[in-house]
Formats: C-alpha cells, structure tokens, sequence
C-alpha cells in the first residue's frame, strides 16, 4: 500500500499532529507492511523527532537513524515534489470550476 497524503499543514505542532494523524493510519494498516518515510531534512532530523518515532512507529519508518535505512539515490524513495505541485493545481482547478458551475 502506498499512502501519499499530506499529514500537516503549517503552524501544527508536529507530534500533536502526528499523534492524531500518523498513529491512527499506521494502527488501520496493521495488517500491511506500511511504513512512514521520513525525509531526512535537518528540519525533521532532530533528536526528539527520532525519539518520538522510535517510541511511537519503532521499525516501521526510513530514514537516518531508523531501522530501515534510507537507501541513497533511490528514485523508488525520492518524492517527485514537481508532480506534486502539479497535481494539486489541477485538483484546486477542477474544484473552482465545479463551484463555478453552480
């Protein structure tokens, strides 16, 4: 299974956020081998980040410092942030059209 969503927006406390949000996701996939991609960004890389993962998703994460190493240059792990941007463009896109239309 492969889960794309984004989980935060800006101005959320990050462990609140993912208490709420992250936890519940994993708990629902239980039976899949689902796990969270942390993307190594200084920003995300802190020690209590770590601590917060190893206690809450212990062996269920890549990334530095996790039990699945992040494997360097992977295309298959290197989110395509372009297509992103792109395809939330559309979305918002077809929702204005929609109320547009209405």
């Amino acid at each position: 299974m492969y889960c794309t969503q984004h989980l935060f927006d800006e101005d959320m406390n990050l462990r609140v956020e993912m208490s709420k949000r992250l936890i519940p996701i994993l708990e629902d996939q239980a039976n899949y081998e689902l796990v969270f991609q942390q993307d190594g960004a200084s920003s995300h890389f802190s020690n209590d980040v770590r601590a917060w993962l190893h206690e809450n998703i212990d062996g269920r994460w890549i990334g530095r410092g996790g039990a699945i190493s992040w494997a360097p240059r992977s295309p298959d792990l290197t989110p395509l942030d372009f297509f992103y941007e792109v395809l939330s463009r559309q979305r918002h896109t077809q929702a204005i059209s929609k109320i547009l239309m209405i």
